[in-house]
């Protein structure tokens, strides 16, 4: 009769055939995870030949690329490479989008760019050139031609300049109205004595030209008005009461503006034809007179009390009312005897500097303060009026420095 098995041999053998379960059951899972992979690889790589193949369809190209990026997490997943999908708008001009893009500031997305810029900017000459044609040739079109013929209006040469083509259009010697093509954009404009008017296309210009010389009656019955007022507003300055008022301001004037010798607008005149009323704009401030003689009284009285001195010659006043203030106080003057020094009572104006001398005791001249009149400058100089330095050197001795 055989000997019973102990348990320690029936736990043996249980354990070996769970072992034997297990493996042969991750055998069986690592066979289908494999198929698994291997179907998902051959999925994704159809669906990104999908992509490629759609990805000029737009907007179904969108789609299919933003389904790529999806793609691409199912690829990392299985621990397969990503693939770059490209999304090409042939449409527009913008450069390629890139999904997954690790080259964005390549060479070859570069060439990309180049490739639309240059596109872009045939494109933008060749709709320069298409209209340029329109604008040399608008102006002899038959309705155009019958509208300005009657009304003695003349068409002037083309002009170019570095940003624009220009035509303007006279009666007699007065301009009534500029045509204007503008080269980065294409735009054009319609210019008048009243104001502009843009156009963005051919169309729109046209449409504003035909307009524009359907009214030439009462824009050459305005421009006429106008040029009469300013004739009168231009002999009156000549007179020479306010001749010699512009003089004694260092004013000039040109129409319709008066500058003062650094060129600044300081007044402006107007007109208004419709209403046959003359204005003066002083800072933006208009106002508008009656008559032509409550005009001419009107400015002679702003030319007198206009101040039109240059923002230099501000700053230099301001500095010798500051100094003036400053020797005025009993402090400084308590100071000046205490050291036994005087010092000007007055500014001493000469053609570069505004002087303040100090002197000694024994009335010797030791030093300046001089404020440079073509900058406003403030310095110090010696009593020669030699060696100037800024205020903050010669108090820190940079001056002494300097000398040797």
């Amino acid at each position: 009769m055989p000997a019973p098995r102990s348990p320690r041999a029936r736990t043996s053998k249980l354990l070996i055939l769970i072992v034997l379960v297990l493996v042969g059951f991750s055998a069986y899972l690592y066979q289908e995870l494999a198929l698994i992979r291997q179907t998902m690889g051959n999925m994704a790589q159809s669906i990104g030949s999908l992509v490629d193949e759609n990805s000029n369809r737009l907007p179904v190209g969108e789609q299919l690329v933003a389904f790529g990026q999806d793609l691409n997490e199912i690829r990392r997943f299985l621990y397969l490479p990503t693939k770059q999908y490209t999304l090409s708008d042939n449409r527009n001009t913008n450069t390629s989008s890139l999904v997954e893009g690790e080259v964005e500031d390549s060479v070859g997305t570069q060439l990309f760019q180049l490739v639309d810029k240059l596109d872009e900017k045939n494109s933008r000459v060749n709709k320069l050139q298409a209209s340029k044609a329109l604008f040399e040739t608008a102006f002899t079109q038959e309705n155009i031609v019958t509208a300005l013929n009657p009304k003695k209006a003349q068409v002037q040469p083309l002009i170019e300049s570095e940003n624009e083509y220009l035509r303007e259009i006279k009666y007699g010697e007065i301009s009534l109205f500029t045509a204007v093509l503008v080269k980065n954009n294409g735009h054009y404009f319609l210019k008048d004595s009243r104001g502009n008017h843009e156009f963005s296309s051919d169309e729109e210009f046209m449409t504003g030209l035909q307009r524009y010389v359907s009214v030439l009656d009462s824009l050459i019955e305005f421009t006429v008005k106008q040029e009469e007022m300013k004739k009168q507003i231009i002999a009156f300055i000549a007179t020479p009461g306010i001749a010699k008022t512009l003089s004694e301001k260092n004013l000039a004037f040109t129409y319709p503006d008066f500058k003062n010798k650094e060129g600044t607008i300081i007044l402006k005149v107007f007109v208004d034809p419709e209403k046959n009323l003359f204005g003066l704009d002083l800072n933006n401030q208009k106002q508008l007179f009656p008559d032509p003689a409550a005009w001419q009284q009107g400015l002679t009285s702003t030319l007198l009390s206009l101040d039109t001195a240059t923002g230099i010659e501000k700053l230099v006043k301001q500095n010798v009312d500051e100094i003036m203030a400053v020797l005025q106080t009993e402090p400084f003057q308590d100071v000046l005897r205490e050291k036994q020094l005087s010092i000007s009572s007055s500014p001493v104006y000469e053609t570069d500097r505004v002087y303040f001398h100090f002197s000694d005791k024994n009335g010797v001249r030791v030093a300046s303060i001089a404020i440079e009149r073509g900058s406003g400058e403030v310095k110090v100089v010696d009593g020669q009026g030699l060696n100037p330095a800024s205020f903050e050197d010669f108090l820190s001795g940079g001056d002494e420095k300097k000398k040797l």
